[in-house]
């Protein structure tokens, strides 16, 4: 996946906008910054509930959560040995 289709991906799935007019590293590094947090929020909410249908929701938004903060990093890192 490429840098421009993955920031698109996650600032569509975030709800975010205007990250594209900055650079690409500090696009990256803010959306970086903004599945980390919404990955905490993802946890704390597993961790409060009781309903298993909710949680395995949560669930499945956390894997999803995941998955963008591994595909950012590597993509972060190519970036920074260029």
């Amino acid at each position: 996946m490429g840098i421009k289709k993955f920031i698109k991906s996650v600032t569509d799935y975030l709800g975010l906008d205007k990250l594209e007019e900055m650079g690409k590293k500090k696009s990256l590094k803010n959306i970086l910054s903004k599945l980390k947090t919404r990955r905490v929020k993802i946890l704390n909410s597993i961790k409060n509930r009781e309903d298993e249908s909710k949680c395995d929701e949560l669930q499945e938004e956390l894997d999803i959560v995941n998955l963008q903060l591994k595909k950012g990093k590597q993509i972060l890192n190519k970036l920074q040995k260029q």
